[in-house]
């Protein structure tokens, strides 16, 4: 059985996919009065997430996520019952116990890893790029990941390497996005990117069967999946059934050749990034 410390070191991890659901479960169960034993479905969390990301637009600073219930799942805050969800039994004493006025005021409080490095990108008088810098923004703190963060420094490192050789305009970055979400998110040419802070076989295996071309590149924070034989076997038999050219790359390769730009190369990167995060952060920042 969990205790309400165990919910409040959930709570502290600041993750928004889990706070925003959170909050909108607050808003069905303690503002409405709903009684803690009936269920709730995932069409309202969605209904109640814009209300609720206007807490802190700058924190709460993307559209509900259909992973959101999978996020409560995993940390066991809710369960699964036929026509919905139910918060977990034994965390439902707690649940009503939060001192939920103190975590709001927590909230308006945030900055997001995206707006404090938008700030420091365009205040900043270096005349080189502090990589480290973005490295601990991408991290965080307890190496818990901003996964928008990690495609946009992902695509703006890319997009600067092929400014040398011209073809910085053939690369596309699909959408505003939280990386996790599946899918291309970058491309170039024949070339697709998918940027996720949780690689698995099974994620390699399920995007792989989606691509219609035969150049799948995935972008993570680390290279786990290549740590164990059994996985790098289990790889290799996934890219002889679907046919198709598979290449990891994780955080480091990236932070590494960022740190190697020359001068230019850096105001390039720095100029990218920041026309990124403008795009990314313009319902916050208009």
């Amino acid at each position: 059985m969990k205790t309400t410390e165990e919910i409040f070191k959930i709570i502290r991890s600041n993750s928004k996919t889990i706070m925003l659901p959170l909050f909108c479960l607050k808003k069905i169960y303690i503002d409405e009065k709903r009684p803690l034993n009936q269920i709730f479905t995932s069409e309202e969390i969605r209904s109640n997430s814009l209300k609720v990301s206007q807490i802190n637009p700058n924190f709460f600073n993307s559209d509900y996520s259909s992973t959101f219930e999978l996020r409560l799942l995993e940390k066991k805050i809710i369960e699964q019952s036929r026509g919905g969800y139910l918060i977990n039994k034994n965390l439902r004493n707690e649940f009503k116990n939060i001192d939920w006025g103190a975590e709001i005021k927590k909230i308006k409080n945030q900055t997001s890893p995206l707006l404090d490095l938008y700030n420091f990108l365009k205040n900043s008088n270096l005349k080189k790029l502090d990589i480290n810098y973005i490295r601990d923004k991408i991290l965080l703190k307890d190496k818990k990941l901003s996964p928008s963060l990690l495609e946009i420094f992902s695509y703006s490192v890319i997009k600067t390497h092929l400014w040398i050789f011209g073809a910085d305009q053939n690369l596309h970055r699909y959408t505003k996005t939280n990386a996790n979400d599946g899918g291309v998110d970058i491309a170039c040419g024949d070339m697709i990117y998918c940027v996720t802070t949780h690689l698995t076989l099974s994620k390699i295996k399920k995007d792989a069967k989606k691509q219609v071309k035969n150049r799948l590149t995935f972008i993570t924070i680390n290279n786990k999946l290549m740590e164990r034989k059994a996985n790098c076997i289990a790889l290799d038999e996934i890219i002889k059934e679907l046919k198709v050219e598979i290449n990891i790359i994780d955080l480091e390769n990236i932070i590494n050749h960022a740190v190697n730009f020359d001068l230019g190369q850096q105001r390039r990167l720095s100029k990218t990034l920041i026309a990124e995060l403008e795009n990314e952060l313009k319902s916050v920042l208009n």
